[in-house]
Parts: structure tokens; sequence; C-alpha cells
């Protein structure tokens, strides 16, 4: 059976994922972070990360995930989770 990801509540993913990395901010390069919300996603949901994937693409098309890098330094960079709505 597969994860249909506009059935998960995106705010509700986004709040648990905060739980999970006790911040909303999820530190990485664009790749990096992507896989931590990927294998986070899969294991809160007990999904594939195929599933967890998408459901990861939701979230970004979504705005409940955005990706932010400082221009000057590529340590700035991390993922931020919109966890209130």
């Amino acid at each position: 059976m597969t994860l249909d990801p506009t059935s998960v509540d995106l705010l509700d993913l986004s709040q648990s994922l905060e739980r999970l990395f006790h911040s909303r901010v999820v530190p990485g390069s664009l790749l990096e972070g992507k896989t931590r919300l990927r294998d986070a996603t899969a294991s809160l949901l007990q999904c594939s990360q195929l599933e967890a994937e998408n459901i990861v693409e939701t979230l970004v098309a979504r705005g409940f995930a955005r990706f932010h890098q400082r221009p000057d330094a590529s340590s700035g960079a991390a993922w931020v989770l919109q966890v209130s709505s």
C-alpha cells in the first residue's frame, strides 16, 4: 500500500519533525538537510524512503520547509520548518 503525499497533514508533520530535531532548523547543505528530512519523515510515518521523498517535496512545494543559505558562507546552510499556521 502506498502513501499518498496529499493525505498527510503537513502542518502536523512539520511539528513532529521539529520535535524530533529539537528545532525548526535542520542544518546541512541542500542535499544533506533534505536527506535528514526524508529519513526522519520515513521513520515518523513508517513509509518507504521514496514515499518520504515525495512527502518532503510536497512539504517544500507548500512552504512547510524552506532551504536557506547565507550568501557569504556555506556553513550557514539549513532547512527551516514552518511549524505554525
